[in-house]
Parts: C-alpha cells; structure tokens; sequence
C-alpha cells in the first residue's frame, strides 16, 4: 500500500503505518511466495483486493495475471472462526468469514474453487498436536515419581547385597544382584547414571518384543521400570464457540469431553448447534465441574471394586443368652 498507494484506492496510509512501512521495495519485482493469515482482518477491503491479486497473479509477483488462475501462492489462514465475541450485543465476523469471502469472490471471477490451507480449531492436525502435548507434559508430570520409585528400590537393592557381602567374603569376584562385582562402581551409582540417561517413559511401538517384557510394566536391567504410559481416561475440552471448539472435540475421540462456556459467542436461551457434553459460565466453573466429575467417577469406581463381606450368625445358645440379661 505505500509501495502503490493505488492498489487500494479507498485506504489512505496514516503517518504512523508509514513510518513502519518497508520503503525500498519494488512488489511488482518482488516474488510472494507464500500469504499468511494469522489475525482477523482490520481492513476488509484492502485484505481481499491484495490477497485476491496474489491468488490471480503469474508466480505471485503484483501487477500480473495468469491466465490458467492456477499459478499464484498458496493460502494459509491460521484458524476458520467465522464469528467472534467482543463487548457488543452481537458476535463479530472473523477470520472463517474472510475465508468464506474471499472463496467466493474467487469463484466468481474464475469458476474455480480456492484452495486454502487450514490451521487451528476445528482443523484436525491441531488436535492430534494437542494430543501430543498432554501426552508429553503427563510423561514429565510422572517421570520424576516414578524415577524415585526406581533410586529407591535401587537403595534396597544396595542395602540387600552388602549383606550377602558380608556373608561371602571369602569370593574375590562376587557377582552383585544386578551384575556389578565388587570392584565396580556400587549398584546405587550404576542406577542412578543409567536413570540419568534413560526416559522413564516410552511409546509402545519403540519397544522390544521379548518373551520377558510384561505389558503395561517392565523391570528391566538395574531395576529400571519401564512403563508404557496408557492414554488419558478423559481429555476436558474447553471451549467458547459450537462451531469450532465443541464440533471437533465431540468428534475428535470419544474421550474428550466438551464444555462450553457463555463467555464468547453463545447466547443465553438458545441451543448450539453443536451441543456441548456440559455448559457453564466460565473456565473457573469448568475446571471446578472436571475435577468434581473425576472425583465422582473414582469414588464410584472404588466401591464398584470393593468387596463387601459375608455376614457370618453366630449360634446363641440358651445359656449364653441368661448370662447376658443377668448382666444387663
């Protein structure tokens, strides 16, 4: 736009958007190789107009057009919310509307269809991205426990075979519980170094299938446990808007469970139509409701697998029960 202030004659540059802009720069000489769209867009008009040339422009270069409409850059847009929330009654157009726009104008002008790359909600890939990062952040949250569990078994272990050193002190080599003689460094050290190095965790597929390996949980060389950590019970998926949050979560696994909140797009009285597993007012509330929920399922869980026991009677004899009135 201060390139060719030409290319969107209803916008004028205020003096501050000049000071920022690039000024030596030639964009009819300038390859694009790529459009980005990573914010909603402040100006409609001048958006569109721009990103419609690229889209119809000979290898993304401005000022030119291809005749075929298929060699300009590609389009990435880094969400598809077609509405948002602001303090206004109503809910605003985001940046799935601009998509939605644009498509159509490109239509329009070259009975094509556009071809956009979708990032974020409810586009799939950040799902299973945000699968990932609970499943790292849940190894890092346990790895530290179970890491003492291991040093402290290592202890016993240490503890075990100075005794059955001093039982043997006639043997030059004696062979330790865990393969270390004498004159290597102690059991308790040896762990320690191997924990050091050795992630407590680790995916199934990048395990080995010897007959030895248990599922689940594996004791392996210097008492290392090695476990394969079992995917979440119950994923909570907070969200603020049907169309994108609570449509992908109810269909992204069924373990996740979708809670919208009325802090965005939803109105009070209507029906999403995407429904929600559960509504409340906020995030607060909606991390209150999860562990309440979690606390309930465990509870019921416990005296699902509690074993109650038999009521054993117990004979009274006559005698016995003269005995007892008279001290009564």
């Amino acid at each position: 736009m201060y390139w060719n202030p030409s290319v969107t004659p209803y916008y004028n540059l205020s003096e501050e958007e000049k000071e920022v802009c690039k000024k030596d720069v030639d964009f009819s000489k300038t390859k694009i190789d790529a459009i980005l769209v990573f914010a909603d867009s402040r100006n409609w008009a001048a958006d569109q107009q721009i990103i419609l040339e690229l889209l119809l422009s000979n290898n993304g270069y401005m000022c030119t057009t291809s005749e075929t409409f298929d060699n300009g850059p590609p389009l990435y847009f880094a969400h598809s919310d077609f509405v948002w929330a602001t303090n206004y009654k109503l809910s605003r157009y985001g940046m799935g509307a601009l998509q939605v726009s644009i498509a159509a104008l490109y239509r329009e002008q070259t009975g094509k269809e556009l071809k956009v790359t979708r990032f974020g909600k409810p586009q799939r890939g950040t799902f299973k991205y945000a699968s990932k990062v609970l499943s790292n952040w849940r190894k890092d949250v346990l790895e530290e426990y179970v890491e003492e569990i291991s040093l402290h078994g290592s202890d016993s272990a240490s503890n075990l075979d100075a005794a059955e050193e001093d039982e043997d002190e006639d043997e030059d080599e004696q062979i330790l519980e865990f393969g270390f003689s004498k004159n290597e460094k102690s059991v308790e050290e040896k762990q320690k170094a191997k924990l050091a190095n050795k992630p407590v965790f680790v995916d199934s597929e990048d395990e080995d299938d010897d007959e030895d390996d248990e599922e689940g949980l594996t004791i392996q060389k210097l008492s290392q446990l090695t476990l394969e950590l079992p995917p979440a019970s119950t994923v909570y998926f907070v969200g603020d808007t049907p169309e994108s949050d609570i449509r992908f979560a109810n269909s992204h696994d069924e373990s996740w469970h979708s809670i919208l909140v009325k802090t965005g797009v939803y109105k009070e009285g209507t029906i999403p139509k995407y429904k929600p597993k559960h509504t409340c007012e906020n995030v607060l509330e909606a991390v209150k409701y999860a562990i309440e929920r979690e606390h309930a399922l465990e509870l019921k869980e416990w005296n699902d697998s509690a074993v109650e026991q038999p009521i054993i009677e117990v004979p009274v004899v006559k005698e016995e029960v003269e005995t007892i009135k008279k001290h009564d």
